[in-house]
């Protein structure tokens, strides 16, 4: 891409830092619980202009080529965590799977928990979305809407470098085997794209303030998406779209309100996946995956956080779900 046929937005320096009834989108909940709290005996675990961009490490840009962009931004800003490298690690170990997906130590469960939706629902979308570069850094994909409600394509340059917790492992989204990145990569791009679509720089702690799932599923596969506010008195309204979405390879996920009566089961605040309907026994289930990779209803500090709940339970403790595209 040569500078002459390309608009340089800006260039700057700055100091490195370490019911089914469709409504408007809604913006994930954020408290501190959004966060996947370290395991007990384990390890931590859009504006459609674009904005200045800054130097982390070294010059950083963003250029505009027609509707499309190029942002480079090696290593967004983080309070939490120092950038090193993983040993050996690599995009792709064994394709792209909803287990691989763990969130990590940042509040942003809302993109997680699509991102893993994603990859359940539509895993060749991300299995090329990540391309190594002749320099070594990584081309990430990401889509922006247009005014005229289009989607187009977005090359986001990060590095390979992500915060650690103090191991070998990245301190945010990670893949739950050693060395695989993908998820880790994925989300520092988001950090990066969405916090220069708001016109800021790009920081994990800007996507770790909570966020909208509609967002972050546009973002990873250029499609529209729509929400549905759960309301208790129609539960049942919920069952068939919500089949029918996942039954048609959409990505689903539902979130909770920012306050639950004590004993819920489930975490206020936060985003989950859904990866199904069924009735049994005459009664409508959802089977939904917490993205911290573990914590269900009856054992907050095990399992895999996948666990099913009766679709009328559900409606008493998720406030919307969001169909991506």
């Amino acid at each position: 891409m040569s500078l002459s046929r390309t608009l340089v937005l800006s260039i700057f320096l700055v100091p490195v830092t370490a019911g089914a009834v469709p409504v408007r989108a809604q913006r994930a909940p954020l408290s501190m619980r959004d966060r996947a709290p370290r395991k007990p005996s384990a390890v931590t675990a859009a504006r459609r202009d674009y904005r200045p961009v800054t130097k982390v490490g070294r010059l950083i840009a963003a250029f505009r080529t027609g509707p499309r962009a190029l942002i480079i931004a090696p290593r967004p800003e983080t309070t939490e965590g120092n950038y090193a490298e993983v040993p050996d690690g690599r995009a792709y170990l064994d394709g792209v799977k909803i287990e691989d997906v763990d969130q990590g130590h940042l509040g942003d469960c809302y993109f997680v928990a699509a991102l893993a939706s994603v990859a359940y629902a539509r895993p060749a979308v991300l299995e090329h979305a990540i391309t190594e570069q002749a320099d070594g850094s990584l081309s990430v994909r990401m889509f922006h809407r247009q005014e005229n409600g289009h989607y187009e394509m977005d090359d986001v340059r990060v590095d390979k470098l992500v915060p650690l917790d103090g191991t070998d492992r990245p301190a945010f989204a990670h893949g739950n085997v050693a060395g695989q990145m993908w998820p880790a990569w994925m989300q520092k791009a988001y950090a990066a794209h969405a916090s220069v679509q708001n016109g800021k720089k790009p920081s994990y702690d800007f996507v770790g303030k909570g966020g909208f799932p509609s967002s972050a599923f546009e973002a990873l596969t250029g499609k529209p998406s729509r929400d549905l506010r759960v309301d208790p008195g129609f539960a049942g309204n919920l069952y068939e779209p919500i089949k029918a979405a996942v039954r048609g390879k959409h990505p689903v996920v539902a979130f909770t309100p920012q306050k639950l009566p004590d004993g819920a089961p489930v975490h206020e605040s936060h985003t989950y996946s859904i990866l199904g309907m069924r009735t049994v026994g005459g009664k409508q289930m959802v089977k939904l995956r917490n993205p911290w990779g573990y914590s269900e209803p009856g054992d907050p500090h095990g399992g895999d956080g996948i666990f099913e709940m009766a679709l009328a339970e559900f409606a008493k403790n998720f406030t919307t779900v969001t169909i991506g595209g």
